[in-house]
């Protein structure tokens, strides 16, 4: 007689829960939308990005950049969390912004100097539509995606920054370099020497 109840209380409770998370936080729904399961990105050596469907897995569309004389071969993606969104760090020294569901260029971002040896290796999505990118010209690179602005421009690495990645709770970011670092940034303060852990010479 009390089992039920009880059990009645609890799926209760975790109904009410579940309701106040997704009023919070309707992001949440998106990992039941199939829309976000079923592509994936791939950088190319011929300056694109293929998509891929994986429910059909049929031949793969193309994010293709306007041609130039430089060459931009994809070093780094990073998609945002909504999936409308995707980030794709070159060796031209740019960082390209694409609408994934339009195969729309949104952007693009010029901040490591131009030419061969700068390029951007990598870059996270951050909270309030800010993208964090690292490369070879030593540099952390905080933008605001959606205006196409540069923030900050952050030092401490002395190695060329090969990769980032941001805490789910979006207040560090992590970053790793050819000077045998990790470095972790806080993004309020922005300061690159609070913790670094030293991995070895290279």
């Amino acid at each position: 007689k009390v089992f039920g109840p009880i059990m009645v209380l609890w799926f209760s409770a975790l109904g009410v829960l579940g309701v106040s998370f997704i009023v919070k936080d309707p992001a949440v729904l998106e990992a039941v939308n199939p829309v976000y399961g079923a592509r994936f990105f791939a950088g190319t050596w011929d300056d694109d990005v293929a998509v891929f469907d994986t429910a059909t897995w049929s031949a793969p569309s193309r994010l293709v950049p306007p041609k130039t004389d430089a060459y931009k071969a994809v070093q780094g993606l990073a998609v945002r969390a909504d999936g409308q969104r995707l980030a794709v760090g070159a060796k031209d020294g740019t960082l390209r912004i694409w609408d994934p569901s339009a195969s729309r260029l949104a952007h693009t971002l010029v901040g490591q100097a131009e030419g061969q040896a700068q390029w951007v290796n990598d870059a996270a999505w951050l909270p309030g539509d800010r993208l964090a990118a690292v490369g070879n010209d030593l540099t952390l690179r905080i933008w605001d995606a959606a205006a196409g602005r540069q923030l900050s421009v952050l030092h401490g690495h002395t190695g060329s920054v090969t990769c980032a990645a941001a805490s789910p709770d979006g207040r560090r970011l992590y970053t790793g370099a050819g000077d045998g670092t990790v470095r972790a940034w806080d993004l309020e303060t922005l300061d690159p020497a609070r913790w670094v852990w030293p991995l070895g010479a290279n």
